[in-house]
């Protein structure tokens, strides 16, 4: 989207270039899903791509004919070919303007301070100098805990360290026994989505899935009530974690009394988290991340209710355990996977299991993340670890390098989701021309 609002207003003769190892720019891993039952956690008519038109994609669905409503959660494939009809066009656009526009199909594994910007030094061993460069990475994939590397021992086929490896997930469910056990270690949206994928598709045996706070993510409700409006009352007090949440149940507790619930509450904080969040001194940013970022991601970040519903369904089976606990090992046990967590209260619990997977949430601590891109900005100081513990912030002398999206959840919070990103792109895309102006 930072290259469609580049291709709009960028001089004639620009030269831009995406470099991602996809074949197609834009899906990242959520829409290049084809499973229909991955489902987008927000309504069709709040999903539009561009800043400024949140109702852009309903309008695109509506051409369509197929019968949506606004308020749908439509499958996350449908919002793909949005993205990717908007990738055509831009391409299309950046030909008529003379400007020239590449989708490289390359990893970059490296970026260095030149003469004249940036080099990109690429999985390939290629290389690509830039002017300007914007870090667009999206969410990075989950670091494994510690406990799961160096399991050498266990059967090749015994882990899968991505929930999002879709070969990898059709070829695990194909060769488990009918009446087998999958343990799967979290909890979120991704444990969903796996679910319904291995469930979906034919596999009758056992999941259990882990987590350390034992919390699903909580649904929408199925027709959007009026938001009420608690910001000013947080925007007014004393920037504390602590603080904060008494006057956020306080206004659960107003909004119940008039009939709502909490998701008013939380919705109508939306337009102001950022600032609220940059409010808060870092020391309770970091107090946030540790003790409330849980809670706050499943009550922010909710699924359809239709979701809900057949997680609901997989539970009353018998089909789908959930389980609050810490993981304490993993080994081979007879040709299986041996798995032993302690349980909330101490109790020390264990299972044996065929296939273990994965699906924790992504690793926003870039420093400690593996990707070799930001291990090396990192370590020779073009990047910064943020204060707050998590994303990452770029280095003061560092002209011409910007980020969008989940790096910057440190200073942002609010800094995942469509909505917030359409405005970061167009914003990244001024700064980006700011950028080539003043060089």
């Amino acid at each position: 989207m930072t290259a469609a609002h580049l291709v709009r207003h960028a001089a004639p003769h620009t030269r831009i270039a995406i470099l991602d190892p996809a074949p197609s720019p834009g899906l990242g891993l959520a829409y290049a899903t084809r499973d229909r039952r991955h489902l987008l956690n927000v309504r069709a008519d709040r999903m539009g791509a561009w800043a400024g038109e949140p109702p852009h994609f309903w309008r695109w669905l509506e051409g369509r004919g197929e019968g949506w409503q606004p308020g749908d959660f439509v499958p996350r494939a449908v919002f793909g070919e949005y993205v990717e009809e908007i990738a055509a066009g831009t391409f299309a656009l950046a030909a008529q303007r003379s400007i020239t526009l590449h989708h490289l199909t390359a990893s970059v594994i490296s970026c260095t301070p030149g003469e004249a910007g940036y080099r990109l030094g690429t999985e390939d061993g290629g290389a690509c100098m830039a002017r300007t460069v914007l870090l667009a990475s999206g969410n990075p994939m989950p670091t494994p805990a510690k406990l799961l590397r160096g399991l050498e021992h266990l059967p090749p086929d015994a882990l899968l360290p991505s929930a999002w490896d879709a070969s990898a997930l059709e070829a695990a469910k194909a060769s488990l026994p009918t009446d087998g056990t999958l343990f799967i270690l979290g909890m979120g949206l991704t444990m969903v989505d796996t679910v319904l994928t291995l469930a979906g598709s034919g596999y009758t045996g056992t999941m259990v899935a882990l987590s350390r706070h034992g919390h699903l993510p909580l649904p929408h409700a199925p027709h959007g009530p009026a938001a009420t409006h608690p910001a000013e009352a947080l925007l007014q007090a004393k920037p504390t974690v602590r603080g904060w949440v008494v006057l956020l149940r306080d206004a659960v507790r107003q909004a119940e009394a008039a009939g709502g619930d909490w998701r008013q509450v939380i919705d109508a904080l939306r337009p102001h988290t950022t600032t609220l969040w940059q409010r808060l001194p870092d020391a309770e940013k970091r107090r946030f991340f540790r003790h409330a970022f849980a809670l706050w991601n499943i009550h922010r970040h909710r699924m359809a209710p239709q979701v809900l519903d057949q997680i609901t369904a997989l539970q009353k089976e018998g089909r789908l355990r959930l389980v609050k606990g810490r993981l304490r090992d993993v080994g081979a046990q007879s040709g299986r996977i041996a798995v032993r967590w302690r349980a909330r209260g101490g109790e020390e619990q264990s299972l044996r299991a065929d296939r273990l997977i994965l699906c924790a949430g992504p690793g926003y601590d870039f420093a400690r993340g593996g990707s070799p891109l930001y291990t090396q900005m990192l370590r020779d100081g073009l990047l910064h670890p943020h204060p707050s513990g998590m994303g990452v912030q770029v280095a003061a002398e560092q002209t011409g390098l910007h980020l969008i999206g989940t790096p910057r959840i440190g200073e942002a919070l609010e800094t995942t989701a469509v909505p917030e990103l359409r405005e970061q792109a167009a914003q990244a895309a001024e700064a980006l021309l700011a950028s080539i102006t003043a060089a």
